[in-house]
């Protein structure tokens, strides 16, 4: 397959982190991409799992703050190990969409189609590195205020000692030698940024595709080169059955694309309903308290989350609206011009795209921005009440 310039521009930032993670279909059958997967997936389960192990061990004798952070951890590597393991599942279906992908950019295109195809690429390109740099700008703030120099420097006005941190527990649980509290130190910075690498690069790569996949859809019911008058019925019928093929091909590309996804997102939008709630907890509790450290921490992790379930909603809609254009494409061609047979396969062609595609949370829940804001209002509501509640306490 010949990667020109465009393509390069469309797919390849997602070619490297895909690649760079193991995850990239069209490299999968590699030994190294199985390994590299194998790794990073037993590195986020084992981190869950030794969280859960110390909190059992340990107890909860840190603060609230820090409690939401480890469930966000162990969240954030749940549902990272199930994105990586469900490619893997369904990396056909992704080679598929990729090797379209390829296909569509390498052909000889019309200046309209790579019009359209450009700007859809730029909007993944602009989502996918705005994914990347929130995850990763979370963790180096994560990371950071545990480095022993930058809590020297924020303590240096006081006499009192600085405690021990590491990054992904709390303060209360940090060893008390020297050697332990190196190789915990070193070893969750590493383990932290493992699970922020698969995380951008698995939502990066989620959002890139999709756009792709909808921009192909938009591209097809606005080019008129598919439904275009011909000068006779056997042209007219050739230029139809393209349309039709080209459509059912797209339809394809997108139940495989969902057919690989929807676990994956029914797992986060599960996730990013309960990380809200606890913080919304915490975010009102911390306000009656007058702790506005906690009160801007936990803003940020309820707007996170907001924003995970906005791109999955942003793509189902975009995803499902352009699939279902259609039928518009199809009515205002040029049917007319047509002979009698052609405009009564148009009608079958119409009566085909009202079933209508949607992007699925687990084949349970449609991703829309109308369910997005059901979610939010239905959140909003269940605040108002704990509000009521901290309220009535006193």
């Amino acid at each position: 397959m010949i990667w020109n310039s465009n393509t390069i521009y469309a797919l390849g930032l997602y070619r490297m982190v895909g690649q760079l993670i193991g995850i990239w279909p069209l490299k999968y059958n590699s030994i190294w991409s199985k390994l590299r997967v194998t790794i990073f997936v037993a590195s986020q389960i084992w981190l869950c799992f030794d969280i859960i192990e110390q909190f059992l061990v340990k107890g909860n004798c840190g603060t609230m703050a820090e409690v939401v952070d480890m469930m966000s951890w162990i969240a954030v590597g749940f549902s990272t190990s199930v994105k990586m393991i469900s490619l893997t599942i369904y990396q056909e279906n992704m080679e598929k969409i990729l090797t379209t992908a390829v296909v569509d950019w390498s052909k000889t295109i019309d200046e309209k189609s790579r019009s359209i195809m450009l700007r859809y690429a730029t909007i993944g390109r602009i989502g996918a590195i705005m994914q990347m740099v929130s995850a990763y700008s979370v963790t180096f703030l994560q990371i950071t205020r545990c480095f022993p120099a930058i809590i020297v420097t924020l303590n240096h006005h006081t006499n009192s000692s600085v405690p021990s941190c590491v990054p992904l527990w709390p303060i209360c649980w940090a060893p008390k030698t020297k050697l332990d509290f190196t190789f915990n130190f070193i070893n969750q910075v590493f383990i932290s940024v493992i699970i922020v690498i698969c995380y951008a690069g698995c939502e990066g790569f989620f959002f890139g595709t999709a756009m792709h996949l909808t921009g192909q859809f938009e591209e097809l019911h606005r080019n008129p080169k598919y439904l275009e008058a011909a000068e006779n019925s056997v042209q007219q019928t050739r230029q139809l059955v393209k349309f039709i093929k080209r459509h059912k091909h797209l339809l394809t590309l997108a139940n495989n694309f969902e057919e690989a996804y929807n676990i994956i997102i029914l797992v986060h939008v599960g996730v990013d309903i309960v990380i809200p709630c606890v913080s919304g907890i915490l975010l009102l509790i911390s306000i009656k308290t007058a702790d506005y450290v906690t009160v801007g921490a936990m803003i940020v992790r309820i707007f996170l989350a907001y924003l995970q379930l906005f791109v999955y909603s942003y793509v189902g809609e975009q995803l499902s609206s352009q699939a279902s254009k259609l039928q518009t494409a199809i009515y205002n061609s040029p049917w007319y011009n047509m002979s009698t047979d052609v405009v009564k396969d148009m009608l079958f062609v119409i009566m085909k795209c009202n079933y209508p595609f949607n992007l699925t949370a687990g084949k349970i829940y449609d991703m829309n921005i109308s369910n997005f804001t059901g979610i939010v209002k239905t959140i909003s509501s269940y605040f108002s009440v704990i509000r009521l509640m901290l309220m009535d306490d006193n």
